[in-house]
């Protein structure tokens, strides 16, 4: 499988996907969930840059925007770690972290 760009995978994943995994039935909150999935794709995509990945590895970057989502779904604030993402979604990141000089 070819190489794509980070940012070709956008998005990562649909307000259906979001609704089901934070077990969302109504409409009233949809904007609120795009808003976290908005800001959960600018943080991936300031994170690891337009990073060439494996096709393949696409699904890590959904699972990265549905962790952040639910993490600020849930929480409505911070987390513990010094990036601002829930340790699971700096996990799944981290191999793919664009390194700044």
């Amino acid at each position: 499988m070819p190489d794509v760009a980070v940012s070709s995978l956008v998005p990562f994943c649909t307000l259906a996907d979001l609704k089901l995994q934070l077990r969302v039935e109504s409409n009233e909150e949809d904007n609120l969930i795009l808003l976290h999935l908005e800001a959960a794709t600018q943080q991936i995509i300031d994170i690891v840059g337009d990073t060439p990945v494996p096709e393949e590895k696409a699904p890590l970057f959904r699972a990265a925007a549905v962790i952040i989502v639910t993490d600020r779904f849930e929480n409505r604030g911070g987390t513990q770690m010094a990036t601002g993402l829930p340790r699971a979604a700096e996990g799944l990141l981290a191999p793919y972290r664009n390194l700044r000089v």
